[in-house]
């Protein structure tokens, strides 16, 4: 998965300026075929972004096996692969869908963490899966030599220590910042599935304020709503003045829900200081804070824009293809 996220997001569009004209020798080369039977075709393109989108992964186990000191910054980077790639690839078609995911993950994510420790007994079923289980337990090795002086001399042995500390196994399924200030050294944890869950949500965000012309960067003026027209299919349009100046602050959805998401994260983290938590079970179920942050905001927000209907329940397949069209063609004028 983080091959593909880290060939997709970052290979392709790397490497397409370089081959893209069809009739220069560099794709005349990059598409030659290595292996071209009828089941069963590579050209050296497809073999190039394998092994390239192999480098970060291979290279984060390799210093996960050695313990190294910056293994934290390759997981996390591929662990941002990973969460970026899925916002790309999954939508969430309307509101009303949105919150119902989000609301089941809650509930997953709070008997997963609070609820598994009184059913199977230890630590709570996420943090054991997040943390690579019994295996991660950090341990320290200590060995006690005595060393007798040359020529056996009457004189008293010196009693050497010498000890060895294990910090771990980790796994890429979560975000870690290491505590410099202590030893030994701990980490704070964010699951993947608190970024990725909640990104799904902003992603839909996003596209309903984009659809509407409130561009989260909308200074510049290029998509100022002005008024909604009734056409002859009875499906009412957004008009935007594409050559008005005038500015728009009113704070989108997207605004709003990255505002509330970052309180929430805030909160968990307050709550893992304070030890909030259900007979002293490790660790915050974090969507148990940002979901409802997302969700309520959403709603109120909607409501008093009187756009409460069209998000809860999206809008049709004519009138998305039109906004589409409108995004697309902003963005090739833009380029």
């Amino acid at each position: 998965v983080t091959a593909s996220s880290i060939d997709v997001l970052l290979l392709n569009p790397f490497l397409t300026p370089y081959y893209s004209n069809r009739e220069g020798p560099l794709f005349a080369y990059l598409n030659r075929h290595i292996v071209n039977m009828k089941y069963l075709k590579l050209t050296i393109e497809m073999v190039l972004r394998f092994f390239l989108s192999l480098t970060l992964p291979v290279w984060w186990y390799i210093a996960m096996f050695n313990n190294a000191g910056y293994t934290w910054i390759l997981q996390n980077t591929l662990g941002a692969f990973v969460c970026c790639y899925l916002a790309l690839i999954l939508r969430l078609p309307n509101l009303k869908v949105g919150t119902i995911c989000l609301v089941l993950f809650l509930v997953y994510d709070v008997f997963m963490v609070f609820l598994t420790p009184f059913i199977f007994g230890g630590e709570s079923i996420m943090m054991e899966v997040a943390t690579a289980g019994g295996r991660n337990v950090p341990s320290t090795k200590q060995t006690n030599t005595s060393v007798v002086p040359s020529g056996g001399g009457a004189g008293s042995a010196t009693q050497l220590t010498s000890c060895h500390r294990n910090p771990g196994e980790r796994m890429p399924l979560l975000m870690q910042v290491p505590h410099f200030n202590e030893w030994p050294s701990g980490y704070s944890m964010l699951g993947l599935g608190d970024i990725m869950i909640p990104s799904l949500f902003l992603s839909l965000a996003l596209r309903f304020d984009y659809r509407h012309g409130n561009n989260p960067c909308c200074a510049n003026g290029k998509r100022c709503h002005v008024t909604n027209r009734d056409v002859a299919t009875g499906i009412d349009f957004d008009i935007y003045d594409r050559s008005s100046t005038g500015m728009c602050f009113r704070p989108t959805y997207w605004v709003i829900c990255i505002f509330f998401y970052a309180i929430a994260l805030c909160l968990a983290n307050l709550a893992n200081i304070y030890q909030l938590t259900i007979a002293g079970v490790k660790g915050q179920p974090a969507l148990m804070w940002i979901d409802p942050l997302l969700i309520i905001p959403t709603i109120i927000v909607a409501k008093a824009r009187g756009q409460y209907t069209e998000f809860w329940h999206g809008t049709s397949s004519a009138r998305n293809s039109t906004y589409n069209q409108l995004a697309d063609a902003e963005d090739m004028e833009d380029l």
